[in-house]
């Protein structure tokens, strides 16, 4: 069985839906990030969730960085759009000098 965060996902009861993909750059690396909603049996709610960094170029692979960010629950009345662009702003703070 596959594992998403910390759920054993059950395919037979389970849903993972793909949402988009966006460019970005992360210290001296740039690749997608992969944003997909998920809901789980047990859960009342999708939560938005990104794997990344995925290079450009399918060819090459990236091990240095990993995008480590907090998933998104979706709740009444969230706008999935607004929530991505939080979890970009999370990602794009990761490694950045502190004044």
């Amino acid at each position: 069985m596959p594992y998403y965060s910390k759920h054993e996902m059950d395919v037979k009861e389970d849903t993972i839906v793909f949402m988009e993909r966006k460019k970005i750059s992360i210290k001296n690396n740039s690749g997608y990030a992969y944003f997909y909603k998920a809901k789980f049996k047990d859960d009342n709610n999708y939560s938005i969730y990104v794997t990344g960094l995925l290079p450009i170029d399918e060819k090459k692979v990236i091990t240095a960085e990993n995008i480590g960010t907090e998933r998104k629950e979706i709740e009444k009345g969230d706008k999935e759009k607004e929530l991505i662009d939080e979890m970009l702003q999370s990602i794009r703070m990761t490694g950045r000098k502190r004044v």
